[in-house]
């Protein structure tokens, strides 16, 4: 789920690996206005 408000985003719910997280997050900060990112992922194994 994402959540805007503003600059600001958080991003929450599961993945099933770390490039699967780092590819949200870093296309999240890659996104014109983004101020600050509070990253709530979780990376089931």
């Amino acid at each position: 789920m994402v959540t805007v408000n503003g600059g600001k985003v958080t991003l929450s719910g599961v993945v099933q690996s770390w490039s699967e997280h780092d590819m949200v997050s870093d296309s999240v900060w890659n996104t014109a206005g983004v101020t600050n990112v509070n990253d709530n992922i979780s990376v089931a194994y």
